[in-house]
């Protein structure tokens, strides 16, 4: 395993009891977590309040199903189980739904998010094992030493950030001779731009997270129930999931009950209408970008549903 405090930066850090110190700032430990963002990271703000209301709704050990684990399967190419005691960068956790698979891997799991999600990812996980380090971080100054890492692992976090090539730069540098980057995007289709989806996201970007979760929650009252009757009547219902401003992305998923698909919809909709950056790419404009990092890559195209369109894995030679 990774030693936590060799690879936290260049410099030596002494711990102490509240904080660490790198001889020139103090990084505090606030909840046992340490807090290398200062301030507020805006276009990030939203996720923490987002992850605050929907702590456990993406757990696999909340859903009872494989569905976290599954996506993570697809992208990684293996089981998850051959991550064991490998060292592992999660890049943009959120709560923590692949967080908790990967240390039920018996991986040496480190985690990164901007956000107070931290809190609820550590709370969440933190017995599941003690090869559990997080911190508080933007993923634009990873408080890691580059090439410390077999794999980075950053799912559903890439088209949210100000610059795709730039965040791809920044977490492809901690990946070590051999490791792997496992990413995904959002990918380009001119679906996306028909319906009210988009129309409807372009006014609620700009309202205060107090509200946008209000108005979501209003959005899918009105239109989940008509869509949960037409599921099962397929062109009708790709018709109307397309019209309607509703993220409704595991449908066909019969393990989840009514319930469950109600709060993936809350969920998966208030994701799709507020945040800050959505950045749809082709699978070219996707690629280049990759090749720009120097590895090998592998580039799929996710099918499934609930997948974001473009998947990869670039191995770092």
């Amino acid at each position: 395993m990774i030693n936590y405090y060799s690879i936290l930066s260049k410099k030596f850090f002494k711990k102490y009891s509240n904080f660490y110190f790198d001889g020139t700032r103090k990084i505090p430990i606030i909840k046992e977590i340490p807090r290398f963002v200062t301030g507020k990271i805006n276009y990030a703000e939203m996720w923490g309040k987002q992850w605050s209301i929907y702590q456990k709704t993406q757990f696999d050990s909340f859903t009872k199903t494989n569905l976290s684990k599954s996506r993570l399967e697809s992208i990684l190419g293996f089981k998850v189980e051959k991550l064991k005691n490998k060292n592992v960068l999660e890049v943009g956790a959120g709560a923590g739904r692949f967080t908790e698979v990967l240390l039920k891997s018996k991986a040496n799991v480190h985690v990164i998010d901007a956000t107070k999600a931290v809190e609820y990812n550590y709370s969440n996980n933190k017995k599941i094992s003690k090869k559990f380090k997080i911190a508080q971080a933007d993923l634009y100054n990873i408080p890691y030493r580059d090439n410390s890492f077999d794999f980075v692992i950053c799912i559903g976090v890439l088209q949210h950030t100000p610059d795709t090539l730039k965040s791809l730069k920044s977490i492809w540098s901690k990946v070590k001779k051999n490791g792997y980057l496992i990413v995904d995007h959002y990918q380009f289709t001119l679906g996306y731009y028909f319906g009210f989806l988009w129309i409807l996201r372009v006014f609620l970007k700009r309202l205060p997270t107090k509200y946008t979760i209000k108005i979501t929650k209003q959005v899918v009252k009105l239109f989940f129930p008509i869509l949960w009757i037409f599921r099962d009547y397929k062109f009708l219902f790709r018709l109307l999931r397309k019209i309607f401003p509703l993220g409704f992305n595991y449908y066909d998923r019969k393990d989840l009950n009514k319930k469950q698909h109600y709060q993936w919809a809350e969920l998966d909709t208030h994701d799709a209408l507020t945040d800050d950056y959505k950045r749809l790419l082709t699978k070219r404009a996707f690629s280049e970008m990759l090749d720009k990092l120097g590895g090998k890559i592998e580039l799929l195209s996710s099918l499934r549903p609930g997948g974001n369109g473009l998947e990869a894995r670039v191995r770092k030679i």
